[in-house]
């Protein structure tokens, strides 16, 4: 009986071993399998480009032989790095406008203007000061940025202006006068 419970003993110490060893190859071969997969992460930020708060610039009533300036803001806001502002004119002049239309008669008045945007800028090209505005957008005088704009969301202000000087409107006739300037913001 001592042999063969040594023997089974054996058996079972030959069979635990296996057994270990079995689960020793198998948790190696499992562990030693490995796959990578690459995760590719992107994001499209959206262009943005508005333009607010412009305002209309009222020079008022004034006599003749006096000078004039009225001021406004526009907000612009963009995530491009380059971007120009141009403006250029209807008439070109303040022109005679009366009822609704401007007085094309020989002989009107008109009171010629010049026309500032962003003058405070440091950049000389980020600005143009004192322009007189032609008719044509391909001759409007240029400012050019070359940084998307400050302010976040909320956008980043620009002043611009126009002004008339005393002697342009010694000789004016009693009238009413307008122009229309045409503002444009484009991205490149």
């Amino acid at each position: 009986m001592g042999f063969s419970r040594e023997k089974r003993s054996e058996d079972m110490m030959k069979k635990f071993v296996v057994g270990i060893l079995f689960l020793s190859a198998l948790v190696s071969f499992v562990s030693a399998q490995t796959e990578t997969k690459n995760i590719t992460v992107s994001m499209t930020v959206n262009k943005i480009l508005s333009v607010t708060g412009v305002t209309d610039l009222a020079l008022g009533s004034i006599n003749p032989g006096s000078a004039a300036t009225a001021s406004g803001a526009a907000t612009i806001r963009t995530n491009y790095y380059s971007w120009t502002v141009k403006a250029y004119a209807l008439k070109g002049a303040l022109t005679q406008y009366e009822s609704g239309a401007y007085v094309t008669t020989s002989g009107a008045t008109t009171i010629p203007y010049t026309f500032t945007f962003n003058s405070t800028a440091t950049v000389a090209t980020e600005k143009f000061v004192s322009q007189t505005l032609p008719t044509s957008v391909s001759s409007a005088p240029t400012a050019t940025f070359t940084a998307k704009t400050s302010g976040g969301a909320s956008g980043q202000t620009f002043a611009y202006a126009v002004n008339v000087t005393a002697a342009d409107t010694t000789n004016a006739d009693a009238a009413s006068y307008q122009d229309v300037i045409y503002f444009i913001v484009a991205v490149n």
